[in-house]
């Protein structure tokens, strides 16, 4: 029976990772990202108010208001003075040039081959610093690809504010707020880390901004811990900052800490979404159709020990979409990831009617009954949404395993020891709540496949002590809640029962408690964020969609369908999309990703097997709102 069903769910492919680390030394003048290793420029940057006056030591506020017409003009003229310069015209004669606003400007290119250029200057008006900036770029970048090539990224200061030591502590014990840049000088040097530098440098928090910008200034990332303006002076910055929306565009995008927010969440947003999640997955599939645990495309580190849970509820995922929607190749990728999972997923020798999955050897602890339940998941997923048959001799087979491990009160054992039929679950080093609720989710699922009732009652068996529990929802975690009305979400569509959702909206209210309102929220782009942590994570924000979407389904309440596409704006938000990842050398497979949280450049699969299932239940919640108006 294994090898029938492996040869239906064989690997196709091996994927190839190669990431460079993204530099980004700012200089006084001009700098270069063609060599990592060089030093900040000398003083002598070009400045109508001369050397040391870029930024005022006192600090200053430029009145910098653009709206998308004024930042759409800056970005076409800087593109069509460079190209005069490259052909060794003059830059083109423009009105705006008269009017005057001297504020500090940086404009910043990046180069198909992942080379970075970064120039500043500060001229009588904006459009005759943006002209200047692209004559220093044609004189840094001689030889690079042609204007209609790169990407650009414009920063206007708007203000640089004096920032002294007792500031700067106070500043260092917060959580990351509104996007501000900072900018030191020891001597006659000067960094700079602007906000949307932010998630290129993988300053996340404050204290990392703080270390940042003077670790990539020559000194010791502790230096902004000193006083005195002879040893340190240091500014915070706030900007006006935007970038072409493809290569070569006049078109603008805002960019505050570098990531591109998004306009509106609707359905073809939220598909949208969901397509490019489904692309990343099948772009680090390997030939065994294991998928990677994590991936850094800015520092090249990728792998991590496969887990079962992890690995088999991200095909599951999957092929929730592709109930949702026919996509064979996001099918395909499902097909093969279970395929991983047949691989140590034998026949129990103590009853050939069961089939468990083993748990993965040197991993993190992964009970036989967790690691069965996800891979039962994701083949009942993968039978629906194919239809293939062949699936179904293994859905019973597990869902047996399943109801041999259910004790007479209704929880399941974790570990089971084949060669002597002893099931247990160990005293610590596990989730009670979530394996409770991956077994009772699948053993739902091969009902809803099979139509066996005893599956079905055995579900229901093993809700009984959770619903019992008074304490659970709200003291549940992200993870937890999304498990438990994950599971409520589907036993309900078979037994449907009052207390199913009413339990279901206790825990969604609960969370909706953790979540960033916009009137509380210390930035408008953490709305939608989870709490406690700040910045927000996008796995516990990811949990809380499941969590919102899920029982908005169950009960039509606009608080919780408002709840979950603002935890989908705020993940849509961190996802790697081309306007957000242009600061990376070789963005490769990155598209489609989504961050941990604002500031890393970390892909975790979990948070992708949380997002890509929340995404699916909003779609589905806002095409069944469709069907209603």
């Amino acid at each position: 029976m294994t090898s029938n069903f492996q040869r239906q769910f064989s690997a196709l492919f091996l994927l190839g990772l190669a990431v460079a680390i993204v530099a980004l030394l700012v200089g006084w003048g001009r700098l270069g990202a063609t060599d990592a290793a060089r030093r900040p420029a000398a003083p002598g940057a070009p400045s109508v108010q001369g050397p040391g006056a870029f930024l005022p030591p006192e600090g200053a506020q430029w009145e910098v208001v653009l709206g998308s017409d004024e930042q759409k003009y800056l970005m076409g003229l800087f593109l069509d003075s460079l190209e005069a310069v490259r052909k060794g015209e003059e830059p083109p004669d423009c009105e705006a040039c008269d009017q005057p606003l001297d504020a500090p400007v940086f404009v910043t290119v990046y180069s198909p081959d992942g080379r970075m250029l970064r120039v500043r200057t500060r001229q009588a008006s904006l459009a005759r610093s943006v002209r200047t900036a692209a004559r220093l770029v044609h004189q840094d970048g001689a030889g690079w690809a042609a204007p209609e090539s790169l990407r650009v990224r414009i920063d206007i200061i708007r203000a640089a504010l004096d920032f002294p030591l007792q500031q700067r502590r106070a500043f260092a014990q917060k959580p990351l707020g509104r996007p501000y840049g900072l900018a030191a000088r020891a001597g006659g040097e000067l960094s700079v880390l602007l906000p949307a530098d932010l998630v290129g440098w993988q300053a996340g928090t404050p204290l990392e901004m703080l270390r940042a910008v003077c670790h990539w200034g020559g000194l010791d990332a502790n230096s902004w811990r000193l006083g005195g303006s002879d040893k340190l002076k240091m500014w915070r910055l706030e900007t006006v900052g935007f970038v072409n929306d493809t290569p070569g565009s006049r078109r603008t995008v805002s960019s505050p800490r570098g990531l591109t927010p998004v306009a509106q969440v609707n359905i073809a947003t939220v598909l949208r979404s969901i397509r490019q999640a489904a692309g990343y997955l099948a772009a680090i599939q390997g030939s065994d159709g294991g998928l990677l645990m994590f991936w850094d495309p800015a520092a090249g580190f990728h792998g991590g020990c496969k887990s079962v849970v992890v690995q088999e509820g991200t095909a599951a995922a999957l092929g929730t979409w592709c109930e949702l929607q026919s996509q064979a190749d996001a099918l395909k990728v499902c097909q093969k990831a279970i395929a991983w999972a047949v691989d140590i997923t034998n026949p129990d020798p103590q009853a050939p009617g069961r089939s468990f999955t083993r748990e993965v050897e040197g991993c993190h602890p992964t009970w036989e009954l967790e690691g069965s339940a996800q891979t039962l998941r994701a083949i009942c997923r993968y039978h629906r949404a194919s239809g293939r048959e062949e699936a179904a001799p293994w859905i019973r087979s597990l869902a047996e395993f399943l109801l041999f491990m259910q004790s007479d009160d209704g929880l399941f054992y974790l570990k089971y020891d084949d060669k002597t039929g002893k099931r247990s679950t160990p005293a610590s080093g596990f989730d009670r709540i979530r394996a409770q609720t991956r077994a009772i989710l699948g053993l739902t699922l091969a009902y809803r496949e099979l139509q066996d009732p005893a599956y079905l009652m055995g579900a229901k068996k093993g809700l009984q002590p959770l619903l019992a529990d008074e304490d659970i929802p709200a003291t549940c975690s992200a993870g937890q809640a999304q498990g438990l009305c994950t599971a409520l979400l589907e036993l309900n569509s078979f037994l449907p029962e009052d207390r199913h959702v009413k339990f279901a909206t206790r825990i969604a209210s609960a969370r909706l408690r953790t979540q960033l309102q916009p009137k509380e929220a210390p930035a408008p782009d953490l709305v939608g964020g989870a709490l406690p942590g700040l910045p927000p994570k996008a796995e516990d924000t990811a949990n809380d969609l499941v969590v919102f979407a899920s029982t908005a389904m169950m009960e039509p309440d606009a608080q919780y369908r408002e709840a979950a596409r603002r935890a989908a704006g705020y993940l849509m938000w961190l996802q790697f999309v081309p306007q957000n990842s242009y600061y990376l050398p070789d963005p490769g497979n990155t598209p489609g990703g989504f961050r941990e949280w604002p500031g890393a450049n970390v892909i975790r699969l979990q948070t992708m097997d949380a997002a890509l299932r929340g995404m699916v239940l909003l779609a589905r919640l806002e095409l069944q709102e469709r069907k209603h108006d």
